[in-house]
């Protein structure tokens, strides 16, 4: 745990639950090179908004083909997948 987010490997991604009055949860696709992932993902027809960082890492929202949204994010945290 860390912050109050429970986080659960999933290569190559991360699922962070929050344990609060009101939980939520968040999807990220884990990745080692943002830019290179934009750039291909960006390719295939996604677009992205602004970054944003934080003590864990640094992460991009996506707007893929048909609307839904996901993050990229490039992880500075010990990745779950570490300790396994």
């Amino acid at each position: 745990m860390r912050g109050g987010w429970l986080i659960f490997a999933l290569p190559p991604a991360e699922v962070a639950v929050h344990l609060a009055e009101h939980p939520s949860h968040e999807l990220y696709l884990m990745c080692d090179d943002p830019g290179g992932t934009m750039a291909k993902l960006t390719g295939a027809g996604a677009t992205f908004g602004r970054s944003t960082k934080s003590a864990g890492g640094g992460s991009r929202s996506m707007t893929i083909p048909g609307g839904a949204q996901l993050s990229i994010y490039q992880p500075l945290h010990a990745s779950p997948i570490d300790r396994a």
